[in-house]
Formats: structure tokens, sequence, C-alpha cells
């Protein structure tokens, strides 16, 4: 899938400046789903890479945003014994895998 942007798109948290692409891809490996979306976005720094499933709080004027969503997703991930893994390129775009394992008849673990 690809899901073409003009203008700044915040979609879903993304901000990418101009023409952006997300693209998702599936497949499976050693008895694991990989979901791939990677984005043509600003990319993050790596020194942020290692804060990004914190819990973050800001506080704009009288209002106290909170942002979980990664948090929440890592989360979610880690209870179904999977991971999710990030790569970045600042000015290039970024890459989240969620890695999940295949359950099926034969798999009771």
């Amino acid at each position: 899938m690809k899901f073409p942007t003009s203008g700044t798109s915040e979609t879903a948290g993304i901000r990418m400046p101009g023409e952006g692409k997300i693209t998702i891809k599936t497949h499976t490996r050693d008895h694991q789903a990989h979901i791939e979306i990677r984005d043509s976005g600003m990319g993050i720094p790596k020194d942020q890479i290692e804060r990004l499933f914190e819990p973050a709080f800001s506080k704009k004027g009288k209002r106290v945003k909170v942002a979980i969503g990664l948090f929440s997703s890592y989360n979610i991930i880690q209870k179904h014994r999977g991971n999710i893994k990030v790569r970045s390129t600042p000015g290039k775009g970024s890459c989240f895998t969620v890695i999940l394992p295949i359950q099926g008849k034969g798999n009771t673990e």
C-alpha cells in the first residue's frame, strides 16, 4: 500500500513536508509475522529513538498533552510476545517493524 501526501501530512503523528510516501509491507519468517511501516518523512534523530516508547508529557498554556501512542503500542506488542524495531535516517524517513509470533494449530506456546 502506498499513501501519497501533499502539503504537510500529520496523520497519526507523522510529519512529512511536501510530497511524502507511507509504505506498508508484510511477510512471514520463522513463524513470525512482520509488518513494516516505512515513511519518507523527516526521520528521527538517533538520540531520540531510545526514548520513542516512553510516555511523553508536554504543557502548552493551560492544557497538558499526554502522548502515549507508541508507549501503548509497545506494551500491546510485548503482551503478545512480539517486538517492534525502529530504523531511521534524519532527512530520509523512518521504518517501524512490528514482529508478532504466528500461532496455529500446532503452536501452543
